[in-house]
């Protein structure tokens, strides 16, 4: 008996030195939001892999674009020519400082991402809002108003501060969707990359993982995207709660083979004593495993199928890169912002979050993301650009 308990102490240390000394040091190097990724390689590895990744997806973005151009004409009739759309999608599009003299081209990559979403399905529309408070066009909007309609954001006059600019800003995005009259309005920012098939996978959402579809006008708005950095365990009761119920059912499933074992060396009688013990090693293994690999990359996860996304019904207030309204909540939304004042005490989020609590509407959001935000800050866990 001491034998058999001595084996199995040095087995589940065997096994505990491997995957965390050795296997998820390896597998988790470049894992921004993993315990293994060092905060000292964020300004030198991360600032490279994001630049090396985001210069891939400009030129693959330019590669879809040029395949367009073809037929540019004809396509940007058809985007401005459609009424009464499912979706009314508006990219709203901000200069942002350059990199070292680094062009991001953000939004080239989310036009060129969602173009051909957009033009497979006839019943949504796409528009970019530009806001650039600097005179002139940025080069990239230039190229993509050949296909996609460009629209100006409000002519802000005087010495506005950025919070109350970026909210004349979205009101001036939500009331020109509006006009389209949608059933819905969808908002991004531009450097918030949506889904490959991202008309599709939206409609999914709203069909199937939605509360009653969202047809009960009950919610104020609908997030695609909160920050990965604050997805972690320690967040909220319901990521505990998930974090225990996985390492419960992984942690059954580990212990099968030891009754299996057990069942075979005919050892009946010592199962029940040991098998507590085992499945205690196993539960306490997944809960470190999940705990060190980070519960944003593992939402990804989840991503392998629509039956594993959800729906939570209270949102945070932070964070807008990607939000749906329906046309009715979008105008009164546009409304209320014009009665209030934005401040970095007040930001345009947080004004979004004040109005569903004061009519009493529910705030949604979707897990796991349907965006990612490709912007280099909000990339990584921390990083200071320079």
């Amino acid at each position: 008996m001491q034998c058999l308990e001595a084996s199995l102490f040095r087995h589940a240390c065997l096994v505990y030195f491997i995957t965390f000394f050795i296997f998820l040091p390896i597998a988790c190097r470049n894992l921004g939001f993993s315990i293994y990724f060092g905060r000292t390689r964020l300004t030198t590895f991360g600032r490279e892999s994001w630049l090396e990744e985001n210069a891939h997806g400009v030129a693959e973005a330019r590669r879809t674009l040029e395949q367009l151009w073809t037929e540019e004409e004809l396509i940007r009739k058809e985007i401005s020519g459609r009424t009464n759309p499912q979706f009314c999608v508006g990219v709203v599009s901000t200069r942002r400082p350059l990199l070292r003299g680094y062009n991001a081209s953000y939004v080239m990559r989310v036009a060129a991402r969602l173009l051909p979403s957009v033009l497979s399905d006839r019943s949504s529309t796409l528009r970019i809002i530009d806001c650039n408070k600097n005179s002139g066009t940025d080069p990239d909007l230039s190229i993509l108003s050949r296909l996609v309609p460009l629209h100006h954001g409000p002519k802000l006059q005087g010495n506005i501060i950025q919070h109350e600019r970026q909210k004349l800003c979205y009101m001036f995005a939500l009331q020109d969707c509006v006009e389209t009259n949608p059933l819905y309005v969808v908002l991004l920012e531009d450097d918030a990359l949506p889904s490959d098939r991202f008309i599709d996978d939206l409609k999914y959402v709203l069909t199937n993982v939605v509360p009653s579809r969202g047809e009960n006008n009950d919610w104020a708005y609908l997030k695609l995207y909160y920050p990965e950095k604050w997805q972690g365990y320690e967040r909220t009761f319901q990521s505990v709660a998930e974090l225990v119920v996985c390492a419960v059912v992984l942690g059954l499933i580990s212990t099968v083979p030891y009754l299996i074992y057990s069942l075979h060396q005919r050892r009946l009688q010592l199962i029940q004593p040991r098998v507590v013990v085992v499945f205690a090693v196993a539960f306490l293994y997944w809960i470190l495993f999940a705990v060190c690999v980070g519960r944003a990359h593992l939402l990804e996860l989840r991503k392998l199928s629509f039956m594993f996304y959800y729906v939570a019904d209270h949102a945070p207030g932070c964070c807008i890169p990607a939000v749906v309204y329906s046309r009715e909540q979008a105008t009164h939304i546009a409304q209320f912002l014009e009665t209030e004042t934005c401040s970095k005490k007040h930001p345009l989020d947080l004004r979004l979050d004040e109005y569903a609590d004061k009519v009493g509407l529910k705030k949604w959001l979707l897990t796991p993301n349907l965006v990612s935000h490709i912007g280099l800050v909000s990339s990584l866990p921390s990083v200071k650009v320079k």
